[in-house]
């Protein structure tokens, strides 16, 4: 190469290190994977929801639109893009008013976001840690020399960052509720999952600006993932307004991927644990119960299931909520298709029950029609209870739906780790059929959702628990699993039941 091709080379590269030491956020390029499909989408939306597996580079893509907000324009979308000076003579971001139109932040409805602005930052991590997280990507992307005003808060960790005239106010998710309500601002920035509570607080103080709100997660902590997957995943389908885009941990181009590849293949992490690290699947949580239990496998369209086929009916009857039912046809002994359910709205909105155990014999009845039920089971402890008021007893469900001529057996091995060990049998892929013994038509949406999203919880003494949220329908697919009713007979399946007096 020619000593001239050679300066002019140098020089190019001398500049290109310059703009980047002196604003790294002109030089912001998205990888292929996650971070390109979310900036494809960021502004068509009211919510994205950001889920990748660790080191994907969801944290730098939500800090890299966080400070863009801040400015009202991206500055990596301006060619030629350059730093002018303050009266200090320090680095400055230039005003909004002298960027092309074309590269400015636009809120859903079209407007240009306000300016200056006031956005929110929230870590679901603990204080300290999430605010260090946003710390270090921030001092990565602002560029050398830049000058904001920064607030302390508690500890040292910061409460609030002003840049070019828009404030930037930090919190995190142990905050109490009443702190993100009655504030109003123009977009919100989480990193890592929320309390239900606290988004839809933070989502009220979103509507007067038509604030959009941009969320980055692994979903990992269970206890606040799962009514994320429950609430927002399941239900993005009929919510145009709302973007869902995931990535994976090798989207980074800057990670050794020899080493992340031995990390996520380390024997010490679950299966669950491991997809949710690679890919941020919602399906794959660590603490889920049925942990066996895998849509691609397990979920299938309806198919006409002929009349003959004996079929269970299982009841889980509350006093605060509506009693589940789920309908299960026995293909064969080692094929059970579980066809309908009861409510078809979601559980989790529904209040006290309203319908009579009269009204709900008459349900069942009208729905099953001319239907072969061989089996009908009921939750072993609630289904002959009898409850008391005020010194008065009143019938067990199993004694009052007998007088509407359904007989339900409650004699089904109420022990909930044999249950559990049962239903996880019953959901792994047999390697003759290439298929699990109990799958489930695509339509039953509780009763998908309670299987993947029932989890464990952690207690006071650092142990784990069960949980009661998401896990009505699983519980009656447990009765049934544990009762194990013949296809070949219209007789229990032996021991499978317990006798009365147990």
């Amino acid at each position: 190469m020619p000593n001239e091709e050679k300066k002019a080379l140098f020089r190019l590269l001398e500049e290109k290190e310059k703009r980047q030491r002196d604003c790294p956020l002109a030089n912001v390029v998205w990888n292929t994977g996650g971070q390109q499909k979310a900036a494809e989408c960021l502004e068509s939306t009211d919510l994205l929801l950001f889920c990748a597996g660790n080191r994907s580079g969801k944290t730098y893509f939500g800090v890299a639109e966080l400070i863009a907000h801040l400015l009202g324009y991206r500055p990596w979308k301006v060619p030629g893009f350059h730093m002018v000076q303050d009266a200090e003579g320090r680095p400055k971001y230039p005003e909004r008013s002298q960027i092309p139109t074309d590269a400015w932040v636009y809120r859903t409805d079209g407007l240009p976001i306000a300016h200056p602005a006031k956005i929110l930052f929230v870590t679901g991590l603990p204080l300290s840690r999430g605010l260090r997280v946003l710390e270090n990507k921030w001092y990565d992307l602002i560029g050398k020399g830049v000058y904001f005003h920064r607030y302390t808060g508690p500890l040292g960790t910061i409460a609030k960052l002003t840049l070019n005239g828009s404030d930037l106010v930090c919190a995190a998710d142990t905050q109490s509720v009443g702190s993100f309500e009655g504030a109003d601002y123009d977009a919100c920035f989480i990193d890592e999952p929320v309390r239900k509570n606290a988004y839809t607080a933070i989502k009220r103080g979103l509507i007067d600006r038509r604030g959009r709100i941009v969320m980055s997660m692994t979903p990992l902590n269970d206890s606040r993932s799962a009514w994320i997957a429950r609430d927002i995943v399941l239900n993005a389908k009929d919510r145009p307004n709302v973007k869902i885009v995931f990535g994976t941990a090798y989207d980074n181009p800057h990670v050794d991927q020899e080493s992340l590849k031995s990390f996520l293949n380390d024997p010490s992490l679950s299966e669950d644990e491991r997809k949710a690290r690679e890919t941020g699947e919602f399906g794959a949580m660590g603490n889920r119960i049925v942990s066996t239990y895998d849509e691609a496998t397990a979920v299938i369209p309806p198919t006409d299931i002929p009349p003959d086929v004996p079929r269970i009916l299982v009841a889980d009857p509350h006093h605060s909520k509506p009693t589940c039912l789920v309908w299960i046809a026995l293909i064969s002994d080692e094929r059970w298709v579980i066809y309908r359910e009861w409510p078809e709205v979601p559980i989790h909105s529904q209040g006290v029950p309203r319908m009579s155990l009269h009204d709900l014999a008459g349900m069942i009845k009208a729905a099953e029609g001319k239907e072969n039920i061989q089996y009908r089971i009921a939750d072993p402890s609630f289904g002959r209870q009898h409850g008391k008021v005020l010194g008065r007893t009143f019938k067990s469900f199993q004694e009052e739906m007998c007088e509407y001529g359904l007989y339900f057996d409650c004699r089904v091995d109420n022990d909930l780790d044999r249950g559990i060990a049962a239903m996880r049998d019953a959901f792994k892929v047999s390697p003759e059929t290439k298929m699990p013994k109990v799958q489930v038509f695509n339509t039953l949406k509780n009763t998908i959702t309670s299987l993947g999203l029932w989890c464990y919880e952690d207690t006071g003494d650092g142990g784990r628990k069960p949980s009661e949220e998401m896990k009505d329908f699983c519980d009656c697919v447990r009765y049934a699993i544990m009762a194990n009713p013949s296809a070949d007979s219209a007789s229990a399946g032996g021991s499978s039941y317990l006798d009365e007096e147990d």
